[in-house]
């Protein structure tokens, strides 16, 4: 019967957040639960949500900001930018049917500084404008005419503003000119959403290529692109 019940409850909290309550003639705990993030998070880090002051949960329910939704206990939010900054709410049953709302108090994630100045669409070795840009199969392609092609592809796909960081596999860059197809080992990657359009910036990164007769060729190469 107390199975049956915790079922019941669980799955009327679902359905209907604002009809189910409590069960009849029961006496809840006078508890305040605290929703919490971790502190001090940046652009391009971990946003970390946490609760405490409850034992007996078998449900949550986060909600906040850019639509976020999560049953999960403590959800995280990677590569957390501007766009995520706000109040962040928690409904909570526990398993004798007592439910509990706590919210977080305001989180800010200043927006990303980009470490360098570029005009529109350019980029390169020589920060040349960009003649075409197109978006195909979630990847990036800047060229110029006769002279250098920027591929940017990102492994989450479609990218969510943000840092993303090539070492760690995140973004892969490479920029293809008549010499060969350079590539940046590490580094970050900027991705912005301004007035619409979204940005993809590097600024400073350095490129290497190995030709056919094992001899290593460096560049350094920048880009500001919009798509």
């Amino acid at each position: 019967m107390r199975f049956t019940a915790k079922l019941y409850i669980a799955a009327c909290f679902v359905i209907s957040q604002i009809s189910c309550k409590n069960e009849p003639d029961k006496i809840c705990p006078d508890i305040h639960p605290v929703a919490t993030f971790n502190a001090g998070v940046d652009p391009g880090e971990t946003l970390i949500l946490s609760i405490t002051g409850i034992d007996d949960a078998i449900y949550y329910h986060w909600y906040g900001p850019l639509h976020f939704s999560s049953h999960e206990k403590s959800p995280s939010i990677r590569n957390a930018s501007g766009f995520n900054s706000g109040v962040y709410s928690v409904d909570i049953v526990t398993e004798n049917g007592c439910r509990y709302t706590a919210h977080t108090d305001s989180l800010a994630i200043m927006p990303v500084e980009l470490p360098c100045s570029l005009p529109d669409n350019t980029g390169g070795f020589a920060n040349w404008p960009f003649a075409k840009v197109d978006y195909v199969n979630n990847e990036i392609i800047a060229a110029q005419y006769q002279a250098e092609t920027t591929r940017i592809r990102f492994r989450m796909g479609d990218p969510l503003p943000g840092i993303y960081a090539i070492e760690k596999g995140e973004v892969h860059v490479s920029m293809e000119n008549r010499v060969g197809n350079f590539t940046a080992q590490d580094g970050k990657v900027y991705v912005l959403a301004e007035n619409g359009k979204r940005i993809v910036q590097f600024c400073q990164l350095a490129f290497t290529y190995t030709d056919y007769y094992g001899q290593l060729h460096k560049s350094v190469g920048s880009a500001r692109i919009l798509f």
